[in-house]
């Protein structure tokens, strides 16, 4: 069954491992949400995956906008638009960010919680 509504599992992977690395690698807090975004999280949007169990309307929507978030500067040589966002963020606008994606992964794992 193919599904635009994101599966709640690959979701909860890749949210998981994000916060580790955002939790555990070393570099400035920009690099480290950079390394935690590009390597994981970003791949838990809703690309027409196999769907065990779906996301709502809801996450769906709160993961497009952190993505456009995430990647709203345009790209420059030799870097994309995560890295030209990301790296380009004050030290209050990176941590406002990591709160959202730990947040996001949470509701992740409530979204998974009432679904078993």
């Amino acid at each position: 069954m193919v599904s635009d509504k994101g599966d709640l599992l690959y979701a909860r992977e890749k949210f998981g491992l994000s916060v580790g690395i955002l939790a555990t690698t070393h570099g400035t807090l920009q690099e480290r949400l950079l390394n935690a975004y590009m390597s994981e999280g970003h791949h838990a949007l809703p690309m027409g995956i196999q769907a065990g169990l779906p996301m709502s309307g809801e996450l769906i929507e709160r993961l497009k906008a952190f993505d456009e978030r995430m990647s709203r500067q345009p790209a420059k040589a030799g870097e994309g638009a995560f890295a030209a966002t990301i790296l380009s963020m004050t030290d209050e606008e990176a941590s406002d960010a990591a709160r959202e994606l730990l947040e996001i992964s949470y509701q992740v794992d409530r979204e998974l919680e009432d679904a078993t």
